[in-house]
């Protein structure tokens, strides 16, 4: 029973939900299923072992011989068994998001749809009051919102038709206006991520692409600005997609500073990140500086744009050591890292990632052997392992180790091997310029050689887009 998806949707639940799960099991309403009581004793089972899901106890054959202490094991019936618990595990779920779970304009919907379907034309007015009150009450209003806005006018307006009603407009105006905020948000949304993420050399994302830009041609600058979002997006997604506008830039930070009350946190966060992107994208061709990156990352985390549920992603936390380090915070980028140890989320191996942290710590401070001692393979995430074969290279050849061309080779074949599937062409040109430049500056050639030095320093300033760009340059200066 170990890593199955019973198991782990059972460890993803907390005590009071699992305890809510076992009620729900005892349903005779909800729950249909033959051998309910046996399907309760293994959740028992499983509540016993959880969080970990591990151990001997959950062996098939131990649990099967606890479940059916009179019969030979049979692998179909337990798994039948399991299978039908995690059938109920899913309407539980389903119970818990629509119902439990304070959703009170999801209810109201679901309300609405049940007055149409039976006919009853003075409750389902009665509840289109009570859902337009819900979303006027709305202090912050994010791309959900007007989805939601879009799904209460399609409601009327379905209710209109049912009436059939020959004059009067159905509310079809009103319904097209929903849709049409929600759309050029979340296409805005989308648009800017895939941007940000440089996946836009895929060809399906450009001609998407190529269809917003005519799109924004064709509309005014009031519809463009009548909703925060879309000023917020537009602006965003005309920085990642045409470059470097002082203007624009400085109109999108200046909506960023003033928006806080008036769209949710999350999607300020996802806004904010999207800056970052783009400056962060501006950097690595070398048109900012550290200190200004490091600025913007440091205001960030000190208003809790960086944290999700209090904890912190491992690409976020090296971002701010990186920058630190270039900063030569040294002292501020240590406790960073010390205070956000036990925080990294949205890892399986937060030990690891703390470690290669750390570990370009102690490179910055020169300390090699504490660098080699910290670096493993850091976890399946090719970002990651290319993020230690870098530090790796970089040790190597402060230290001038004979390993150091094999190592070159061995980075230069696995980024190859990684790119387009998991690699996508952005951050595989940054690496592959990387290491093209290491290798050439490695030549005994290069040494003391003002010309070659020169011509290594130009490219990289042409290329723009070059991993470890600062300490590439920094080596460079220092064999002339």
């Amino acid at each position: 029973m170990h890593s199955s998806k019973l198991t782990e949707i059972v460890a993803a639940l907390d005590k009071k939900e699992l305890d809510r799960l076992s009620q729900f099991l005892g349903s005779t309403y909800f729950i249909q299923i033959k051998q309910k009581e046996k399907a309760i004793l293994l959740l028992g089972i499983l509540k016993r072992a959880h969080p970990e899901m591990k151990g001997e106890e959950l062996e098939k054959q131990k649990v099967f011989t606890q479940l059916f202490p009179d019969s030979p094991y049979s692998a179909n019936k337990m798994d039948k068994l399991m299978a039908s618990l995690l059938k109920a595990i899913r309407q539980f779920i389903l119970f818990e998001y629509s119902v439990v779970k304070d959703n009170e304009l999801e209810q109201e919907l679901t309300f609405l749809k049940f007055y149409r379907d039976k006919e009853l034309e003075k409750p389902f007015e009665q509840s289109v009051l009570q859902v337009k009150k819900k979303q006027r009450n709305f202090d912050h209003k994010g791309k959900e919102y007007y989805f939601n806005q879009y799904r209460i006018e399609s409601e009327i307006t379905a209710q209109a038709s049912w009436r059939n009603q020959r004059k009067g407009d159905l509310n079809l105006p009103n319904t097209l206006k929903g849709i049409d905020a929600f759309y050029l948000i979340a296409k805005l949304e989308y648009a800017c991520w895939s941007l940000a993420q440089g996946i836009s050399v895929n060809l399906e994302v450009e001609s998407s692409l190529v269809l917003l830009d005519h799109l924004l041609e064709g509309l005014s600058k009031e519809y463009l600005h009548q909703y925060p979002l879309t000023s917020l997006y537009y602006y965003a997604y005309i920085l990642l997609r045409k470059g470097t506008d002082r203007e624009t830039l400085g109109k999108f930070a200046e909506l960023l500073e003033g928006v806080d009350q008036l769209i949710p946190i999350e999607q300020l966060k996802a806004i904010q990140a999207i800056y970052r992107s783009f400056m962060v994208k501006e950097y690595n061709k070398g048109e900012k500086k550290t200190s200004e990156i490091f600025k913007l990352y440091k205001a960030h985390l000190d208003a809790g744009y960086l944290y999700h549920d209090n904890g912190i992603f491992p690409g976020l936390l090296r971002n701010l050591v990186s920058l630190g380090l270039r900063s030569k915070s040294f002292d501020w980028v240590y406790q960073f890292v010390q205070k956000h140890q036990h925080r990294i989320i949205g890892t399986q191996v937060p030990v690891v990632i703390y470690a290669l942290n750390l570990a370009e710590y102690y490179f910055a401070l020169k300390k090699y052997p504490e660098v080699l001692n910290l670096l493993g393979d850091p976890s399946e995430d090719t970002y990651y392992k290319i993020a230690a074969k870098k530090l790796e290279l970089k040790v190597l050849f402060e230290t001038q180790d004979d390993l150091l061309e094999t190592k070159m080779t061995a980075f230069k074949v696995y980024i190859h091997r990684n790119s387009k599937k998991k690699l996508p062409e952005s951050p595989y040109q940054r690496n592959n310029n990387f290491i093209n430049i290491l290798r050439q500056i490695n030549s005994p050639q290069v040494y003391k050689n003002s010309k070659k030095i020169n011509k290594l320093i130009d490219k990289i300033e042409l290329l723009g887009s070059v991993a470890e760009r600062e300490w590439l340059l920094e080596k460079l200066e220092q064999m002339r």
